[in-house]
């Protein structure tokens, strides 16, 4: 079959031989005998095998169109025997939807086609369960954005209903004969065209005004980043200022697609309709205006009741990124938001102890264990309101007691001061200049390769693209930067010229197309301004090791770092010596955007967070920072090592306190850097 997905008519032509063999397959093991003819008796005719399937039902496989299938398509005997077997031993439609969905899908994970775990989509149905408890003959299950059906089939079962009661809705065709076969073959023994789930590719904007009407949603909607779903953001953000008459709340910025969608779906149910839905973790944590909005979308208009936070071994292997269930009422007030966090993975939660969980008082800004392996606390409401802007890092446990931490002992510690705060301490910022206007493979060329290598005898300085050097201070960089004011004109235009004729990388970012005129003046801008020796910089995303540098010749110096200026070495080894510490990293940790798997940080972020105020440190002192500086390491955030210059920064801090400061500190970070990170991993 994957030698087939990119041809639609002979793909769904032998998708029809090989479903209507498993499906027969699967009737034969539970005796039922509406299939009983093997597929070879219509001798190829796919118009034959459809209308033989379709009169049981699997319409969104078996709906016939000269249009849209080749007439006839033969299968070789062997593959047919062994679909049947398959069938025969596999009677849910779960196997083989999955493995199709895989084919489908395949490289489309930041088009948002990422079907949800199994284990997960049983409690996000739990969840809405905890709410509606069962629901009536009358009622739905529904999921707007259902893909091949996990999450909607695992509602189906958690809430007991009949085929008839489950609403799915998906606009991608091929996923939903996955969807049509998951749900008949999970339904096996009674399935039929007068009892069938109602199924419907609509585009999200354009489904009837009376879809949402009784209904419990659960959904995992399509996560992806603004940068890359502008135009299909559009018609969401029309529908939802016709349905209120104004613009959309999401309509900010680099909105991604999934908040958009979220407001849509909260505008067109009716209230006191109970929501489950998958969705990112980073958005009840980061400090962009995006997240703001989604925040008070939250809160206003979905009704937030509950967070349940889980450990992320296993869940959307194809994109690493963080997730939590979102459980809503449309309408409904609350004095307080319960924030559940599960130690246990998912997979091993009790779904009997769990759905008991939400109708349990929690106490009020402590986590406190509720059942073995989930731990359990309220916030106020008003204290949500007041927290919108600065995110709401309550979101876990781990989370909770680090930003607690802070509070008590980074917060009002006289020896630091954020960085923000310019009048107590001696570190000026800005961000990394380079490749602010794009360009950055040109602007800051990799050693060795593609124009480097074509260019090796021209003048380059050092540059700082990415943090991959393992060394706090820096001399060569990680790239280089031609030095533009030392090269000709023929021989900067030769360079772009060949810039230009290499084939683009992908890129998460479209960029407007510069003109050859332009990249040359980039060129001179950037060469012209390098970062002065003895600054610090600093990472804006890290993954693995907490990395800080000092540079101790003129560099380059991207939009990847914040650049702390410094009066003279000293200075810059103290500052740069603060920010490898297991203190600071936590501290990083606390106030950064988890993504994919990274520790993400714009400048407000870093503005956040503290950098000593060295007319506090005591002289002493500031030589034993000093000296140690040059043995400095950079250690696995995942699994910190207290380091001497990490002792010698708990004494400055916390005096007689600092071996029991750094031990908590250090078995924070560890708690939070494996929840952002599990593996480890420092790939970029």
């Amino acid at each position: 079959m994957r030698n087939l997905v990119n041809d639609n008519k002979k793909w769904k032509s032998s998708l029809v031989v090989l479903l209507y063999e498993y499906i027969r397959g699967a009737f034969l093991t539970i005796k039922r005998k509406d299939l009983p003819y093997d597929v070879r008796f219509f001798r190829n005719d796919i118009e034959r095998i459809c209308n033989e399937a379709a009169a049981v039902n699997f319409k969104e496989i078996f709906s016939f169109s000269p249009q849209n299938f080749e007439s006839r398509i033969a299968v070789a005997n062997d593959v047919l025997e062994n679909i049947l077997n398959f069938g025969k031993q596999n009677i849910s439609g779960d196997s083989i939807a999955d493995l199709l969905h895989s084919i489908i899908s395949s490289d489309k994970e930041h088009d948002g086609e990422v079907a949800t775990d199994l284990d997960l989509a049983r409690v996000v149905a739990a969840l809405a369960k905890s709410i509606t408890g069962a629901i009536a003959d009358s009622s739905f299950i529904c999921d707007p954005a259902a893909g091949s059906g996990k999450l909607v089939s695992s509602a189906a079962d958690i809430f007991e209903v009949m085929p008839n009661q489950i609403k799915a809705n998906d606009v991608n065709e091929r996923l939903l004969e996955l969807l049509s076969l998951r749900i008949g073959l999970n339904y096996s023994e009674i399935i039929s065209n007068c009892n069938s789930a109602l199924i419907s590719d609509y585009h999200v904007a354009d489904l009837p005004a009376d879809y949402f009407d009784d209904v419990a949603v659960v959904m995992n909607p399509p996560f992806v980043a603004g940068i890359n779903c502008g135009e299909r953001k559009q018609a969401i953000l029309k529908k939802i200022h016709k349905i209120k008459g104004q613009k959309a709340t999401t309509d900010v910025g680099q909105m991604s697609l999934e908040g958009v969608f979220l407001e849509l779906i909260c505008n067109q149910c009716k209230p006191n309709t109970v929501i489950s839905c998958v969705f990112p973790k980073s958005h009840l944590v980061a400090r962009g205006k995006e997240a703001v909005e989604i925040r008070k979308l939250l809160l206003n208009d979905f009704g937030l009741k509950a967070v349940f936070s889980y450990p992320e071994e296993g869940r959307f292997e194809g994109v690493v990124k963080g997730t939590c269930v979102l459980l809503g009422q449309i309408g409904s007030p609350v004095e307080s938001v319960k924030f559940i966090s599960s130690i246990s993975l998912v997979e091993d939660i009790d779904l009997n102890l769990f759905g008991d969980v939400i109708s349990q008082d929690f106490a009020l800004d402590n986590f406190a264990s509720i059942t073995p392996g989930i731990d359990c606390m309220a916030t106020k409401k008003q204290q949500l309101v007041k927290d919108v802007k600065n995110g709401w890092r309550q979101v876990c446990r781990e989370f909770d007691d680090a930003t607690k931490f802070q509070q008590s002992h980074f917060v009002t510690s006289d020896k630091l001061a954020k960085i923000s705060c310019t009048d107590k301490h001696d570190f000026p910022r800005k961000r990394g200049p380079a490749g602010n206007g794009g360009a950055s493979d040109l602007l800051m060329a990799d050693i060795g390769k593609g124009l480097h290598n074509k260019f090796n005898t021209l003048p380059v300085f050092a540059a700082m693209k990415k943090a991959r050097v393992d060394t706090l201070f820096v001399s060569e960089g990680d790239t280089v930067c031609f030095d533009a004011e030392q090269i000709n004109d023929d021989e900067l235009s030769a360079v772009v010229d060949f810039y230009i004729s290499l084939p683009k990388r992908e890129s998460q970012q479209q960029r407007k197309i510069k003109s050859k005129d332009d990249l040359i003046r980039l060129m001179k801008s950037t060469s012209s301004k390098p970062t002065p020796k003895y600054a610090t910089l600093l990472p804006r995303a890290i993954r693995a090791l907490g990395r800080a540098y000092v540079v101790e010749s003129k560099v380059v110096v991207s939009t990847n770092f914040v650049v702390f200026p410094a009066r003279n070495k000293d200075d810059a080894s103290i500052l740069a010596s603060w920010f490898t510490t297991i203190f600071y990293q936590l501290i990083c940790e606390i106030n950064a955007k988890p993504q994919e798997g990274m520790r993400k940080m714009e400048v407000g972020d870093i503005e956040e967070t503290f950098v000593p105020i060295l007319s506090k440190i005591a002289l002493e002192q500031r030589a034993e920072i000093i000296e140690e500086v040059a043995n400095i390491e950079f250690f696995a955030l995942n699994n910190p090592v207290i380091r001497k210059t990490d002792e010698i920064w708990a004494k400055v801090l916390f005096g007689g306190d600092a071996p029991i400061r750094l031990a908590e500190a250090k078995r924070l970070l560890g708690f939070l850097a494996n929840t952002r990170n599990p593996k480890g991993s420092d790939d970029e």
